[in-house]
């Protein structure tokens, strides 16, 4: 990850994912539900259920197709399928 570069030549990591990255991982050394969470989870949207990945932050896609608008028992079952098929979300995406 690119840092902005101060006039000493330092790489100074921007405040919010400094924080972000304290946060994660203060969760995976304590073993708190966070390092625990699925890689894909479900949310509720306007027309349905959205299949959530947790790596990426952004709703999943699967085949060219963004998970969003299901019925709850097709997300559960995609839900099912991504996290056996890709695992925990990775920690180290920073």
């Amino acid at each position: 990850m690119a840092g902005i570069v101060s006039s000493k030549g330092q790489v100074a990591i921007p405040q919010p994912l400094r924080l972000k990255a304290e946060l994660m991982s203060n969760a995976t050394q304590s073993g708190n539900a966070l390092s625990r969470r699925p890689r894909f989870d479900l949310l509720q949207d306007p027309m349905g259920w959205t299949v959530w990945d947790n790596g990426a932050d952004t709703p999943a896609a699967f085949g060219g197709e963004i998970l969003s608008g299901l019925s709850i028992r097709a997300a559960e079952e995609l839900v099912l399928l991504l996290n056996d098929m890709y695992g925990p979300p990775p920690f180290n995406r920073f």
